[in-house]
């Protein structure tokens, strides 16, 4: 899915294109990037409404991470290097929602 609310302003409307939106009524396969890269950025909408959950970061099958908002946040981007690595190499990023009753937005992936 994609998640209209993300970076909205008005009156000039969206000001960046489509994300990756889980929502309830999505699979919860999680999202999977593969390739040959040392680092890995991840932005993800940090929301504070309950509506929202978290998400798990798995580098190789090893979870790293979590990603999640909570009070005080404001809906904005968030970024963590979730991969630091000194040398490309075959990785895979997953990104798994740990309760699929709730939404996440994940706005960014970055690597190299």
């Amino acid at each position: 899915g994609n998640d209209k609310t993300t970076y909205s302003n008005k009156p000039v409307g969206r000001v960046c294109g489509d994300n990756f939106h889980h929502s309830a009524a999505d699979s919860d396969e999680p999202l999977r990037i593969s390739g040959t890269f040392s680092k890995c950025l991840i932005a993800w909408k940090a929301a504070s409404e309950s509506s929202y959950g978290e998400a798990e970061v798995l580098v190789d099958g090893k979870k790293v991470m979590t990603l999640k908002g909570g009070a005080g946040k404001w809906g904005q981007s968030e970024v963590v290097l979730a991969l630091d690595g000194k040398e490309a190499a075959e990785h895979v990023i997953e990104i798994r929602v740990t309760d699929p009753a709730k939404m996440f937005t994940i706005t960014a992936i970055g690597v190299k």
